[in-house]
């Protein structure tokens, strides 16, 4: 029986209302892994191809593929997973970073809409062929 990552989120909701500094950073690190794991299996379930340049870091290929789509929603999920990745981040190796608990409930809130939302917008695999050169694709992300 594989692991439900879901069961991450659950956690870190219940991290999220427990006092204390550890139990908030916890809970942005479990609610970001809950987000990274529903994204990485919609793309494999729908055999989204990634770029290959991305190979070492699987984070970063998977959160691409959804930033660098011509899709507005798909875009959107890969610069909240971004977003969220760094805020991770920050709770695991920065000792002065500041997790109230809107902040944390603002990172759970995200993740979940997020799982909510990846399976319903899938982007387009990888192509170097199809693939629009970076001025154009970061035009995408403002209109």
């Amino acid at each position: 029986m594989s692991f439900d990552w879901n069961e991450y989120l659950q956690l870190a909701r219940q991290l999220g209302g427990m006092a204390g500094g550890a139990a908030r950073r916890s809970s942005v690190s479990r609610a970001y892994y809950c987000a990274f794991h529903a994204a990485s299996l919609a793309l494999k379930a729908n055999k989204v191809v990634m770029n290959p340049r991305y190979e070492r870091d699987r984070h970063l290929r998977v959160w691409n593929i959804y930033i660098d789509s011509a899709k507005k929603d798909c875009r959107r999920i890969g610069n909240t997973g971004q977003r969220l990745k760094l805020v991770r981040q920050e709770a695991d190796y920065e000792p002065d970073g500041n997790f109230s608990d809107v902040r944390v409930q603002r990172c759970i809130t995200e993740a979940a809409t997020l799982v909510a939302d990846v399976g319903a917008n899938v982007p387009e695999s990888f192509s170097t062929a199809a693939r629009p050169n970076r001025v154009i694709s970061f035009l995408r992300r403002f209109f």
